[in-house]
């Protein structure tokens, strides 16, 4: 597994809690 990856999934997926968040 490359760091860039899990740092680019965890970007994502605090982007997807947000966006989920401001949604709601």
């Amino acid at each position: 597994a490359k760091p860039k990856v899990l740092y680019f999934l965890r970007l994502l997926f605090a982007w997807a809690l947000l966006n989920t968040k401001s949604e709601e």
